[in-house]
Order: C-alpha cells, then sequence, then structure tokens
C-alpha cells in the first residue's frame, strides 16, 4: 500500500476531519510556493522563518460530506447503546426507560419497579410492613440496651472498611490487586520511570472512585441517620468513615506510591498525601451534604480529567506534572481536603442539634 493511499486511508477514519484540512491546505501551498516538499501544512505562528500566503484551495468534496454524517450516525448509535444500562439518574418515563424495561439490564422487573414508583415507602412503612407480616408473638421482647460505649473506634473503623469493600465486583477486587503487586515488583527490579509513575498515579486516583463515592450519603441512602446521630459515635463515625476512605487509597496506590518516591525523591510524598487525603475528604463532604454520591463522582472526575490525565497543574492534588509539584498544588488540595472533612464534622454537629 502506497504512502497516498494510507493517508486516504487515515482521512476516511478520521472523526475529527482534520485531515483533510490539513491536505487541501498543503495543496495550496504547493501551488503558491512551487517547489515545497515540507511535512503536513498546519496552522500556527510558524516561528521567525514564517510565511503568509493566500489560500485557493478547492472546495470540500462530496465524500466529507458523507463521511461527517456517518460519523454523527455512529456517534449517536454508540451514545443510545451507553443510555440504555444507564441508570444513574433513575427516571420513571421516556423512550430509554421503555427500552429498557423490555432488556434484561435491571435486576427489578419492570412491574415492581412502576409498582414502586407509583406507591413509595418509606423506610418507616417497610418496616412497619415486615413487623406486621411476621410470625413474631406478643411476648418477645428486646433486651435494654445498658451500655452505648462498648464498641470502640477500632471496631467502627473495621466495619467502614468492609462496609466500603463490601460489594464490589470481583474485577474491582483484580485490578486493585494488580495495582499493588505490579507497581511493588517494578520497583524491586529497580524499573520505573517518570512516564509510567505518572500513568500509574492518574489510574490510582480514578480506580477507588465507587469506595470513594459511597462515603460520606450512607446513612442518607440507607435511612439509618435518626440511628446514627442518636450514638455516642455519630461524629466519630464519620471521620472513621473518611479514615477508611484514605487506607483504601493508600493500600491501593502502595506499589505506585513506592515507585513514586524511588523516582521523584522526598518531593514525591507531598502528591502522595494529596491523593490520599483528598478524594475521600471531596466524597464525605459532598456525601453528607447531598445524600447522594453523585455530586462526588461528576466533580472529582472533573478535576481528575483536568489535573491527573491531561496534566493541568492547577488541578495536579497528585504531582503528576512538575509546576503543579513546586507550586505546592498538592497541598493545597490536602488543606482543602482536610478543611472539608472538619466542616463535615460541624455539619454532623448541626444535624445531631436540629434533631
Amino acid at each position: 500500500m502506497s504512502l497516498r493511499e494510507e493517508f486516504n486511508r487515515a482521512k476516511a477514519l478520521d472523526i475529527v476531519g482534520l485531515t483533510l484540512a490539513y491536505d487541501l491546505t498543503f495543496e495550496s501551498i504547493q501551488a503558491a510556493v512551487p517547489g515545497f516538499e515540507s511535512s503536513f501544512a498546519n496552522f500556527g505562528t510558524g516561528g521567525s522563518n514564517a510565511q503568509t500566503f493566500r489560500y485557493e484551495g478547492g472546495p470540500w468534496p462530496a465524500w466529507f460530506f458523507a463521511q461527517r454524517l456517518g460519523t454523527v450516525v455512529v456517534g449517536l448509535a454508540v451514545t443510545l447503546v451507553a443510555a440504555l444500562p444507564f441508570n444513574w439518574f433513575q427516571a420513571t418515563d421516556g423512550v430509554v426507560t421503555k427500552a429498557r424495561q423490555r432488556l434484561p439490564l435491571d435486576e427489578t422487573p419492570p412491574e415492581t419497579a412502576t409498582q414502586t414508583a407509583s406507591n413509595p415507602q418509606t423506610p418507616t412503612d417497610t418496616t412497619d410492613s415486615a413487623v406486621s407480616t411476621s410470625d413474631v408473638g406478643d411476648d418477645v421482647t428486646i433486651p435494654p440496651v445498658t451500655r452505648r460505649n462498648a464498641v470502640g473506634f477500632r471496631r467502627v473503623l473495621t466495619m467502614k472498611l468492609r462496609r466500603l469493600l463490601r460489594g464490589q465486583p470481583r474485577w474491582w477486587y483484580l485490578g486493585a490487586g494488580l495495582l499493588v503487586l505490579v507497581p511493588t515488583g517494578i520497583a524491586l527490579t529497580g524499573g520505573g520511570t517518570e512516564g509510567a509513575v505518572r500513568g500509574l498515579l492518574s489510574l490510582v486516583a480514578v480506580w477507588p472512585l465507587f469506595v470513594w463515592s459511597q462515603i460520606g450519603s450512607q446513612t442518607a441512602r440507607h435511612g439509618i441517620r435518626p440511628q446514627v446521630l442518636t450514638s455516642d459515635y455519630r461524629v466519630g463515625q464519620l471521620v472513621a468513615e473518611w479514615i477508611a476512605g484514605c487506607l483504601i487509597t493508600a493500600v491501593v496506590g502502595a506499589g505506585t506510591f513506592v515507585i513514586a518516591v524511588a523516582t521523584g525523591g522526598p518531593t514525591a510524598l507531598i502528591g502522595v498525601t494529596g491523593l490520599v487525603i483528598f478524594p475521600p475528604s471531596l466524597a464525605l463532604a459532598t456525601g453528607l451534604w447531598t445524600g447522594s454520591p453523585r455530586l462526588f463522582e461528576a466533580l472529582y472526575l472533573g478535576i481528575w480529567y483536568v489535573g491527573l490525565l491531561n496534566g493541568g497543574f492547577v488541578a495536579d492534588f497528585a504531582s503528576v506534572t512538575a509546576r503543579g509539584t513546586s507550586l505546592g498544588v498538592p497541598v493545597v488540595f490536602a488543606a482543602v481536603g482536610v478543611g472539608l472533612v472538619v466542616v463535615a464534622a460541624q455539619t454532623r454537629r448541626v444535624y445531631t442539634n436540629l434533631g
């Protein structure tokens, strides 16, 4: 296959459409400057040797419009396929919901979901129904609670760890194990480059996303806020939940953190601190304020995309960029994380006083 044929294939498969613009511009330059044999014509300043020319290229070819239309059709089809299993916001009507009801995508049958939407039950209603239909006799009593401090903080922390890790799919545990073992093996063999560290840090910063998203909102989502607010550990449970999220981050990223410190020196600890503290803190505050993990997932993914995935130093809370590290951006994010925990604890106290 000739170079020209390969280029034509690249133009046909180009979902952005820039290769055709380059080609037309290149042909126009050759017509204006005979003998021009540089690489692809591009847009920009061009430096001190830049020269201007008048573009007199031909019109857009007909195949380009057909290719654009095909790209739009494929994009809409992919979006529709992705929307069918998407249940981030539960809807009760609409085209997507009707399509989902005809496909085995939900664990809840359509008739059950319809009944629940039309006749919702509160946690109190569910409890009363369960008690009224049980076979418990009238002579059964519940022993009184004489000690309310029988559970220490360590047991509360253990319970929070188990609750955050419970229910994750098997592939999540497999990926977490690989994130621990593979970087550790690389560190022991003396490998590891700066590029590899950035990639591993970005992966560690997103893998526990759905573990973090449970932090802060569990009491509201499970309807146990009254029980938590009347306990002796109403603030301690909040802190334990945050510490559990930090510990999970530290364990999942342990191997990567070793390579980061070995490659970047003691300054890499700044990024480690920001990565361990900030995500659970943001999840704790947003989950407590909204009672849902959605706000955290949206905010955090945006910060991760800008800072870690694309190297935007202003959002680099894990020291993947040299400029972010030199400016102390991870330290700022870590400090903001600690502040969010303090505000969340105060919010829990306010909830307690309001009853």
